[in-house]
């Protein structure tokens, strides 16, 4: 004789996210001669199987998903999988079966289906609100090209437009960003003269700003003024500002 020994029949199970495929604290049941356990396989070949850890039993994700939403009838609820727990290893393959097989399984998957859909298709902003990110992401690339070239002292444009270093340097990482190239010709004003020198202030503005902060915070500070006569015979002033950190380790900014 087997022993099932059931638990009574649950109420309600809130579930969210995916399935629980759990392996651990699987019951097992004894029959006169050997004990059946759950076999790990079954949570592939039935996705929909869920573990629930409040009565340590295998319950049905999409039947209990639908049932909490109202998306099915209560009359069409099943008690094997949705309101009863169940664990009968012996017959699991043809109970997992039957039940993938009724209607209120069925009809459980396609009122799921058709919400998530439905949810996607009723949110207005949900292509506007991908594009923005898209958008988004590919400006960091522009001003990640401007501060490397300005880093480096390089001019951002040549002779003409599209052949300086700065329309190169984009084409380059177009070929490593799925959707910039596409992006960037769609939107050329976005790698204009005018939006470089934009960014380039900008990014310099930001800079300022920062090495502020770090010559306020400091407690010691020196500024050095040097003045030199340039290739025109133009005299040019540079300014050295330089600090003591509270580890007593100086750093300069020119």
């Amino acid at each position: 004789m087997a022993s099932l020994n059931h638990s009574a029949p649950t109420n309600c199970f809130s579930v969210i996210g995916t399935p629980n495929h759990q392996t651990e604290n699987m019951p097992t049941q004894v029959l006169k001669n050997k004990t059946l356990r759950f076999q790990p396989r079954w949570y592939t070949a039935y996705s929909w199987l869920h573990f629930e850890t409040k009565i340590q039993k295998i319950l049905c994700f999409k039947g209990l998903k639908a049932i909490e939403l109202g998306l099915t009838p209560s009359a069409n609820h099943e008690a094997t999988f949705t309101s009863t727990d169940f664990f009968n290893w012996k017959k699991a393959i043809e109970k997992f079966d039957n039940h993938q097989k009724s209607d209120f399984h069925k009809h459980s998957v396609e009122f799921l289906s058709n919400m998530e859909t439905s949810d996607i298709a009723k949110s207005p902003r949900h292509a506007a609100h991908k594009s923005q990110i898209e958008a988004r992401n590919f400006l960091k690339v522009l001003f990640t090209s401007v501060m490397f070239l300005g880093k480096q002292g390089l001019a951002l444009r040549g002779d003409d437009h599209d052949d300086g270093n700065f329309m190169q340097l984009l084409r380059l990482r177009a070929t490593d960003i799925p959707g910039f190239s596409s992006w960037l010709n769609r939107s050329k004003s976005f790698s204009s003269w005018a939006i470089q020198n934009e960014i380039l202030e900008l990014t310099s503005h930001a800079l300022l700003r920062s090495v502020m902060q770090q010559i306020q915070k400091a407690k010691y500070y020196s500024i050095i003024f040097d003045e030199t006569t340039d290739a025109s015979v133009s005299e040019q002033v540079s300014i050295n500002i330089r600090v003591v950190s509270n580890q007593l380790e100086p750093q300069e900014f020119l």
